[in-house]
């Protein structure tokens, strides 16, 4: 695995954001195919809402007022940052306030350098910190390198959903995992 110097990675900024959705739209169709926790079209609702809600978890004061008094309107979210772009995303979207669902992407020319590794160490603490108490996850059953990397961190398959997913209107089997942090 080769490492890259200069990538850091930190909370999410509302400043961002615009440079999160170039990042997004510049993933491959194969990395869309593992990662597509966003609706992608203007014409979808839920796009405006989901960026809209991501956008006030950014500010600290907000996000934590929103993890009190409506969690499942919460994200803790971090990315990674190379030569003033972003290169890698991770987040959890909050279901309620002791449980959140995660997901990753890194762009494609930076998979197999360890920034899959920094985001997940960054956004595990961070949830940790905000008092979760179990994080939850679904991933293509396809996936082999995802599946290792939450592996790694000690999560654990809890069962496998066949045609779990529907991307672009075909379906995939999936697996859930989970993590406890307690």
């Amino acid at each position: 695995m080769a490492k890259i110097e200069n990538v850091t990675v930190r909370e999410l900024k509302i400043w961002d954001l615009i440079k999160l959705i170039r990042w997004y739209r510049n993933l491959s169709n194969e990395s869309k195919h593992f990662f597509h926790p966003f609706p992608e079209t203007l014409l979808n609702p839920r796009f405006f809402i989901t960026w809209i809600v991501l956008s006030l978890s950014c500010i600290k004061f907000l996000r934590k007022i929103f993890l009190k008094i409506l969690p499942q309107l919460t994200y803790i979210s971090v990315c990674s940052v190379y030569l003033n772009e972003i290169v890698g995303f991770a987040f959890i979207k909050l279901r309620n306030r002791y449980y959140g669902e995660l997901g990753i992407g890194v762009r494609d020319e930076f998979q197999g350098m360890g920034i899959g590794s920094m985001l997940m160490e960054i956004l595990i603490a961070l949830a940790r910190k905000e008092g979760l108490k179990r994080i939850g996850l679904t991933v293509l059953a396809d996936n082999y390198k995802a599946l290792r990397l939450y592996e790694k961190f000690g999560f654990k398959k809890i069962r496998y959903i066949k045609n779990g997913d529907v991307y672009r209107g075909k379906k995939y089997d999936c697996i859930e995992m989970q993590l406890n942090l307690q």
